[in-house]
């Protein structure tokens, strides 16, 4: 089952060193070599914030139903000269009764298609278009649309209205990890499913 999808046009002065007595000079420029180092270290360790994929300016919105999966997808679109190197995917902030329960890659060639948001356990349903591979294995070159998207599944525990505007995409490049939000612009009603549950669908009719 798909969800509907609705496309848009997308310093202060520095201080004077003072001098301690019984201290060299040639010991104070050391000291102070070490302590640049140490800094250096410390800031290019540290992920910064910078956009390297193009964001979405799409969005979703459907029906679903309480702890059903809900699989929500990522395109990979480097805006950079260099090859960035996906490391994870993640939800923004704490949502109330959502629950990330993993995250995964997909080859768009396998699948026939960049997909929308779907519904359900996409590698057991239809395993033969969904072969997951871990989202650290992608590896996006410079200005380059990747053949592969990502996909984070949720499940929803309680009724409700949900939005999750955006996620957060983990990287690395030659200059070190990154992080970036991509828009992901999703509206979900829940609801509980009708009594007396729901009722199992075939690969058939998943894999449409």
């Amino acid at each position: 089952m798909r969800l509907n999808r609705d496309v848009r046009n997308r310093p202060a002065p520095d201080r004077p060193v003072r001098r301690r007595r019984g201290k060299s000079t040639a010991s104070l420029q050391v000291t102070g070599l070490a302590m640049m180092l140490i800094l250096a270290v410390g800031c290019s360790a540290s992920p910064s914030e910078r956009q390297v994929f193009e964001d979405s300016r799409e969005s979703s919105a459907g029906p679903v139903q309480t702890d059903e999966l809900v699989d929500m997808v990522v395109q990979f679109t480097n805006l950079t000269g260099e090859s960035v190197h996906l490391v994870g995917l993640s939800l923004v902030g704490a949502l109330p009764n959502v629950r990330l329960v993993g995250t995964s890659v997909y080859d768009i060639s396998r699948v026939g298609g960049f997909p929308a948001e779907d519904l359900g356990n996409l590698p057991i349903e239809c395993p033969r278009e969904f072969a997951p591979s871990p989202v650290s294995s992608l590896v996006v070159g410079p200005h380059q649309y990747s053949g592969w998207f990502g996909v984070l599944t949720i499940r929803i525990l309680k009724p409700g209205r949900y939005t999750i505007s955006r996620i957060k995409i983990s990287y690395s490049t030659s200059g070190g990890p990154g992080w970036q939000y991509f828009s992901s612009n999703l509206t979900l009603t829940v609801r509980n499913p009708p009594l007396p549950g729901p009722r199992p669908i075939s690969s058939q009719e998943a894999c449409i």
